[in-house]
């Protein structure tokens, strides 16, 4: 087996000692530098899978190094070492390209659970085809925007109207990100009883009564993705408890010691924005800026009508594959019925409307008069041309 190259990049002898023993014990190849200018020569010159830097260096800051290999290097991960408590430092270095972050002091079994995860990334995933099906200039947009994220551990907050998407795009972000064999755990935030959000979150208790993750659902995430739907829903004192558990990386046993090691990538969505959950009292400012470091807006069926030919196909297929025989197809009239809908309801609307053309259609075309459209009031219909995301999540 391929032993894996780490640089440690800090000033601070002590903290580069204290890194290269954590690491050496896992069997890992330690190389060390304390400026930015060594950092350079030793990623140009050598084998190297992974670094570790600090941000406060004697010629620079630990964000060039992160800009630079994201532009040089970038399978390269990077785990910046931040200030105790500077999130916004960390939100920086996130967004700039790093893979993730440890705060200062640093907690070495944190560390090594973020390293492990950035060795075990599986960057052969991009080769496969995307889920996120459409040609439109919207959906190329939204592919690429996934396959950037997927390349570190920074929340994301996916952003759309109900049925366009969101959870595919959690689930896509996961898949280029991971290996097979790592969890995706979904957590309908809105659909847990408040009296038993505890031990659904954190096991114990009554927790197989919530969720079929006996020992909770944090637990069971670790090492892979945790997705929050509708994570504004969540109470006052939940949304403290997964604070803490987001600051402080672990997730406390029952007994209050320390317990174990949160290393799941958190992926939230809501129905308004998170943004506008803030301003609306319903989500905290400092949860806020913990989930939206980076924030994905999935596009409604409206704004991409380019794609519905290539949609419509295939809900005809699979309409076809489960009643087991063929059904009418789209005449090119029908086709452009659909294209002028503005589908408030997205993808799950446009399966309705030609499910039931399918089955009501006289002969083996679907033509205009076959399908039919919910009545569309004057108010649903500018709320509908709204383009400010609204949304829910769903499996597009």
């Amino acid at each position: 087996m391929v032993r894996p190259r780490i640089l440690i990049v800090d000033d601070e002898r002590d903290i580069r000692e204290l890194l290269r023993m954590a690491f050496e014990a896992r069997g890992w190849i330690v190389n060390e530098a304390g400026d930015i200018g060594t950092a350079y020569r030793l990623l140009r010159s050598q084998e190297t899978d992974l670094c570790v830097t600090d941000m406060r260096l004697p010629d620079g800051n630990g964000i060039e190094l992160v800009e630079a290999m994201a532009d040089e290097k970038p399978d390269l991960p990077v785990i910046v070492i931040t200030a105790y408590g500077s999130i916004e430092t960390a939100v920086h270095a996130l967004q700039a390209g790093a893979f993730d972050f440890v705060s200062k002091p640093i907690n070495t079994d944190v560390l090594r659970a973020i390293v492990q995860h950035a060795l075990q990334r599986n960057p052969d995933n991009a080769r496969s085809p995307s889920a996120l099906i459409g040609d439109s200039s919207a959906m190329t947009a939204v592919r690429d925007a996934v396959a950037r994220v997927a390349g570190n551990q920074a929340p994301v907050a996916i952003t759309g109207e109900s049925g366009t998407g969101k959870q595919l795009a959690a689930r896509e972000i996961h898949r280029l990100a991971s290996p097979v064999e790592r969890p995706f755990v979904t957590v309908n935030c809105a659909a847990l009883p408040e009296e038993r959000m505890i031990d659904a979150f954190f096991g114990g208790g009554d927790a197989e009564a919530v969720t079929s993750h006996r020992d909770g659902l944090l637990r069971a995430a670790r090492g892979g993705t945790l997705y929050l739907d509708e994570v504004e829903t969540l109470p006052a004192f939940m949304q403290a408890r997964l604070l803490e558990v987001l600051h402080e990386r672990r997730i406390p046993s029952a007994d209050g010691t320390s317990g174990d090691v949160f290393d799941a990538r958190v992926i939230s969505s809501s129905t308004t924005g998170l943004q506008a959950a803030v301003q609306a009292g319903r989500l905290r400012h400092d949860l806020f800026y913990r989930l939206n470091v980076i924030e994905l807006r999935v596009p409604p069926l409206r704004e991409r009508p380019g794609d519905l030919p290539l949609l419509a196909g295939l809900i005809h297929a699979a309409i076809q594959r489960h009643w087991g025989r063929p059904v009418p197809t789209l005449s090119a009239e029908a086709l452009a019925s659909l294209q002028r809908y503005p589908f408030p309801g997205n993808y799950g609307e446009l399966e309705n409307i030609i499910e039931r053309a399918s089955a009501t259609a006289g002969g083996n075309t679907i033509r205009p008069e076959d399908l039919e459209f919910p009545t569309v009031t004057a108010e649903s219909a500018d709320s509908a041309s709204v383009k400010t995301p609204v949304g829910d999540a769903d499996d597009l």
